[in-house]
């Protein structure tokens, strides 16, 4: 099975279900879908946007490298509200041409709205997709003591973490919602 991660930002998708991606077998691919670089890296105000950018990418890479991920995409998108229709556009084709069979996405109101879409015009079916981060969860997936330290290193690879939240919030039972 292919499955498929979406992240708005570069991180929270780390405490949000890196513990699931660890535990399974299954091949996962990672889109995050903003450039990422209007927030700051810890102690680091006065790094310029590229700079900012850059170490979040590097971030992403070695994540991925960490936890086998088959694919890491960043659409570098400014803003989600503000590209709607070309958000929507890559998602769709992103989906169909990849031969994705699960997605695990970060709540946002715009994104519920795309992937309700999705579903009425058969692009995916409604068991295919699940939320992580902002729901209240109707599904939860608790990791052994083995994964779970392997999550807790991941923060070690997470240099341009803006907040201590970021890097301190990792727990051993991921939460999702699905309809």
């Amino acid at each position: 099975m292919n499955k498929l991660i979406i992240g708005i930002t570069t991180y929270n998708w780390v405490r949000c279900c890196s513990g699931v991606v660890f535990s399974d077998k299954d091949k996962y691919d990672l889109l995050i879908l903003t450039k990422d670089t209007y927030r700051s890296i810890i102690r680091c105000d006065n790094l310029c946007h590229n700079a900012v950018f850059e170490q979040r990418l590097h971030d992403l890479t070695r994540l991925s490298n960490s936890l086998k991920l088959r694919k890491m995409n960043n659409l570098c998108l400014c803003n989600i509200k503000n590209n709607t229709e070309k958000l929507t556009v890559q998602l769709a084709l992103y989906i169909k041409l990849s031969g994705v069979d699960a997605i695990f996405c970060e709540y946002h109101s715009l994104l519920k709205t795309i992937f309700t879409r999705f579903i009425e015009q058969n692009i995916i079916k409604s068991n295919q997709l699940c939320y992580f981060g902002n729901v209240k969860p109707n599904l939860k997936f608790t990791i052994t003591d083995e994964v779970f330290n392997k999550k807790k290193e991941l923060k070690n690879l997470m240099i341009g973490a803006n907040n201590k939240l970021e890097l301190n919030t990792f727990n051993k039972v991921e939460y999702f919602w699905s309809e």
